[in-house]
């Protein structure tokens, strides 16, 4: 009974599949190259197993410089260094695992002044581990970029090349193009869901959307400097904070405090706003009135008439008469924003969801993805249909790879020695006639 036998260039035998060490030493005695043809031929070896191989653009660039035009061959201690580290990295075990659906990916870039490296893992068990690793050059104008562009082309390089993996993933967060990001501050703070509140609950408000600024922080705090109504109105010194009272252990809407707002100029016959608010939730209800019957006020709901007040002063006319028609939008902005004492908006406290702002309408590709991350059972089925489809192109384009060379083979032994085909001369390429074979092996 045979207890050892090699299969597809593997020993199997009753400890397991192992790697036939003979392949192993072919690699590790592979001499120095003595000119290009040899380096290219060795990064084409090498390039088909770079998923394998962290930072492979980084390891090969000593090589790939000689590869270029009017370039001299001068093999020294950095090329060197190159290819014995490449030599090692395809005798070694890998560490790459498959994926598994049922967890989260997580992707790591790492930009260069001449590369971009990425990964692609998981993590399971509070354990990392890594399924794919990816890498590329970076072009002349892509090496003028600064450090943060370089950081944000890595990001999109790593989403494009990882794309089939994450777009049904649950981490998929819309990064703004340059040329949004200003459309869409404007919707987070200046129109009515926005309600000109400071830097920090704009960006919030951002965030809740379902989007990303490399810089948001900046660019709100810098809107929020340049919004020209935020400084007509001017802000609330310490002199008009609540002073802190005790804790009130209570659920939702079991109590409200209520209290008038005044004076306010005559506005369709309105001259007052009655507010409520809830002391868990921070949820506001206000109704404009004609008449005002408050006997003493509520240090709950002063908090909240500020910030309503300030909300109508940047969003009314310049005659002030329209106050009372502003007074839902005012609401819908203040009930949307983020609340420091709550870690969330009362919207979202309330429902338990994120209210959709008009400003995801107008980016209609953000909702695509929304709207494919819904079905992540088709997504996948999807992805390893296509995953399946690769797999078996690249062991078609190996059969064909190998057909090849047992024809030239095949060829070259049938000459005889010491002697040239006429017409052709030593160095010059092989006429081999594939037709009939090629339709055999279904190329």
């Amino acid at each position: 009974m045979v207890s050892e036998g090699i299969v597809l260039g593997h020993v199997v035998s009753e400890k397991g599949i192992q790697v036939d060490k003979a392949k192993v030493d072919v690699i590790s005695r592979i001499p120095y190259p003595t000119n290009q043809k040899e380096v290219r031929g060795f990064l084409g070896h090498a390039g088909f197993y770079r998923r394998f191989i962290e930072d492979f653009v980084k390891i090969a660039q000593p090589l790939t410089r000689l590869m270029q035009n009017d370039v001299d061959f001068i093999f020294d201690e950095a090329c060197q260094g190159a290819f014995q580290l490449l030599k090692d990295k395809l005798v070694s075990s890998h560490i790459i695992r498959a994926l598994d659906w049922k967890h989260r990916f997580e992707v790591m870039c790492d930009p260069s002044d001449y590369a971009v490296g990425t990964v692609l893992g998981q993590r399971i068990d509070g354990k990392s581990y890594v399924i794919f690793y990816a890498s590329k050059t970076l072009n002349q104008a892509q090496k003028n970029y600064d450090t943060t562009e370089k950081e944000m082309l890595a990001v999109v390089y790593s989403f494009e090349k990882f794309r089939p993996y994450l777009l049904g993933s649950k981490v998929i967060r819309r990064c703004i193009p340059e040329w949004e990001q200003r459309d869409v501050l404007y919707h987070c703070h200046t129109l009515a869901c926005g309600g000109h509140f400071g830097p920090r609950k704009t960006a919030r408000k951002v965030l809740d959307s379902g989007f990303y600024l490399p810089s948001l922080n900046n660019d709100a705090y810098e809107f929020c400097q340049n919004c020209g109504r935020c400084q007509q109105t001017g802000g609330i010194s310490t002199h008009d904070e609540m002073p802190e009272v005790p804790v009130i252990v209570c659920e939702v809407f079991d109590v409200w405090g209520m209290d008038f707002m005044s004076p306010f100029p005559s506005s369709y016959e309105n001259l007052y706003i009655l507010v409520a608010v809830d002391y868990v939730s921070k949820w506001i209800e206000a109704k404009a009135t004609a008449t005002c019957e408050a006997k003493e006020s509520n240090g709950q709901a002063e908090i909240s008439n500020r910030e309503i007040k300030g909300i109508l002063e940047k969003t009314v006319n310049p005659l002030r008469k329209d106050w009372s028609k502003r007074l839902d939008d005012a609401l819908w902005a203040y009930r949307t924003a983020f609340k420091t004492p709550i870690g969330m908006s009362p919207y979202r406290l309330v429902f338990r969801k994120m209210c959709h702002l008009p400003v995801g309408v107008e980016h209609r590709e953000y909702w695509e993805v929304r709207e494919t991350n819904m079905k992540p059972q088709t997504c996948e089925e999807e992805r390893k249909l296509q995953l399946q489809e690769l797999e078996e192109l690249r062991l078609e384009s190996y059969d064909v790879a190998m057909w090849y060379k047992e024809k030239t083979k095949l060829w070259h032994d049938k000459k005889p020695p010491g002697q040239g085909v006429a017409g052709w001369s030593e160095s010059a390429p092989v006429p081999i006639t594939v037709e009939a074979d090629a339709r055999k092996a279904k190329v």
